[in-house]
């Protein structure tokens, strides 16, 4: 090999170490956030205006801030899963594994995943019945993701956008009243939450397959045109925050549905139109269960523009970011400690002094965790075999 060969090669390795450091720092960001969601309600301080039935205002900014910074979770969780899909799909497939073989790995990691929910995830919020939250959602999206990873990036963008503002119309009982044949269950996990189903459901697959969709997309791009990709997170970042004012500026897409429809279709179910008078609250007021269109470009737009940020500064790449792309390289050993690290820290008196005490216990608990995610982190780098490349 000659020398400018191996320079180049050098380099491209480099900037592949970059790119994934990117990825690594995005993700560690994402579950440090999720973090304080969650200390919070450990905490006592559960609350969520934005669900269906839910109309109570935060009591204090803090509290709204609180809850709104950490909204970026779960579309991000989601996003990422489709790129890591595609991801790990050209690393096994240039060790040589053939594409049944990576499927299938992909539906056996979806099928853990819902499996961890119902039992270590449940176990850890002290529910002995489960809700099918987002880990099981994600489960679900990956096995979809044995057959989505084979679409073109660019399909793959559009179909994302576009199921972030159809979504709402499938489960519209007047538009398709076929939908009101389903099982309520069933009609839970495809298209709107069932918070009075037994279990209860979250994260319906349809309304987040926007976001997945999305996620399989940017794989394609990050593997085709690596620079060129994280370039354009910018670009794709400003026009989602753009297209989220521009909606939350016009009432939402309730009133562009109503008004296209001649008033037909009304009950599409999942934006909460901004009600006048009531301030940043109401303005912000977007809803997550099941994810409006709105609330997906605000989330994913601002985070866009963050994972920018870290690449073009190479701030993803610096120490003083280790302890987040730590984290990241272990998500989901970070999920399922976190649940019983923080329901621990909870129990103890000196912490219960209101969002003092979450964003202290928060803190803690973040400490704690760095050591037990690295190790797991170079266990699963160390031995990538079954069933570590599963976790």
């Amino acid at each position: 090999m000659s020398e400018s060969t191996s320079q180049s090669t050098a380099g491209a390795g480099a900037g592949q170490r970059a790119r994934l450091d990117v990825i690594d720092a995005w993700r560690g960001l994402v579950v440090a956030l999720m973090a304080l969601d969650h200390v919070k309600d450990f905490l006592g301080l559960w609350s969520m205006p934005e669900a269906p039935g839910f109309r109570a205002s935060y009591p204090s900014f803090v509290a709204w801030l609180t809850r709104y910074v950490t909204h970026s979770c779960a579309p991000s969780f989601v996003f990422l899963a489709g790129t890591s899909a595609v991801l790990f799909a050209a690393s096994r497939r240039a060790r040589g594994l053939g594409e049944v073989l990576i499927s299938g790995h992909l539906l056996l990691r979806g099928a853990l995943l819902v499996a961890i929910e119902f039992t270590v995830v449940a176990w850890g919020w002290n529910n002995s019945v489960g809700v099918f939250q987002v880990i099981a959602c994600l489960g679900v999206l990956l096995g979809l993701g044995a057959v989505l990873r084979f679409v073109p990036g660019p399909l793959a963008w559009g179909l994302g956008f576009a199921l972030a503002f159809a979504h709402p119309l499938l489960a519209d009982r007047d538009l398709i009243p076929a939908l009101q044949d389903l099982p309520r269950w069933w009609r839970a996990i495809l298209l709107q939450p069932g918070f009075g189903t037994r279990p209860s459901v979250m994260y319906p697959v349809i309304p987040w397959l926007a976001a997945f969709l999305m996620g399989i997309g940017f794989g394609k791009a990050l593997l085709r045109w690596p620079a060129r990709a994280m370039r354009n997170l910018l670009v794709t970042g400003l026009v989602f925050l753009g297209l989220w004012l521009a909606l939350r500026l016009t009432g939402g897409f309730t009133s562009l549905v109503e008004s296209l429809t001649g008033g037909e279709v009304k009950r599409v179910g999942n934006l909460t139109p901004t009600r006048p008078g009531r301030g940043y609250q109401s303005f912000m007021a977007m809803s997550k269960y099941p994810p409006a269109a709105d609330f997906l470009f605000w989330t994913l737009g601002g985070m866009f523009v963050v994972a920018w940020a870290l690449s073009v500064t190479q701030a993803a790449s610096s120490r003083a970011l280790s302890v987040l792309r730590t984290f990241g390289r272990a998500p989901l050993f970070f999920y399922c400690a976190h649940l019983y690290l923080y329901r621990w820290l909870a129990s103890h008196e000196v912490f219960h002094g209101g969002y003092a005490g979450v964003y202290v216990a928060w803190l803690i608990g973040l400490g704690l965790l760095i050591l037990p995610c690295w190790a797991f982190g170079r266990l699963k780098q160390r031995y990538r075999v079954f069933p570590l490349d599963l976790l």
